[in-house]
């Protein structure tokens, strides 16, 4: 499962800072603007104004043991 590096709410990107992006844990994938966690397995939000749905799925193809 991938998604789209965007903000729910407002399109920016998720990251702002390229050097941080899951959690310790890696379950989730704070919003930077909002502080608002998406869960990585769902890409639900948790709380925050992008409260719901969240993060746009993306299709991913693996071929070869390669992920593309």
């Amino acid at each position: 499962m991938a998604y789209r590096n965007r903000c729910p709410r407002t399109g920016t990107l998720l990251n702002r800072n390229p050097n941080i992006f899951l959690n310790v844990e890696g379950a989730l994938v704070p919003c930077d603007i909002h502080v608002a966690p998406l869960r990585t397995e769902d890409g639900h939000c948790l709380y925050g104004p992008c409260f719901g749905p969240g993060a746009e799925e993306i299709a991913v193809l693996e071929r070869q043991g390669r992920h593309g």
